[in-house]
C-alpha cells in the first residue's frame, strides 16, 4: 500500500515537472500495486485467505 502511495504521489510530482510519460508509468504502477493488494485481500468461497499454511506445506502431486 505504501509503495502505491508513493508511485501515485511521485506521478503528480513528475506530471507537474512536465515529464509525462514517466508520470503515467508510475501511475500505472501504482495501480497495479493497489490491484494487487485488492486481490489478496477479495473475499475466497470459503472464507479462507487465498493461501494457507495448509496449501503452502502440501505436498506436490
Amino acid at each position: 500500500m505504501l509503495a502505491g502511495f508513493a508511485l501515485i504521489g511521485g506521478a503528480f510530482v513528475l506530471f507537474r515537472r512536465g515529464d509525462r510519460k514517466k508520470a503515467l508509468l508510475m501511475l500505472v504502477a501504482g495501480l497495479v500495486m493497489f490491484a494487487n493488494v485488492a486481490v489478496l485481500v477479495a473475499p475466497t468461497p470459503n472464507d479462507l485467505p487465498p493461501v494457507t499454511e495448509s496449501r503452502t506445506n502440501a505436498p506436490l502431486k
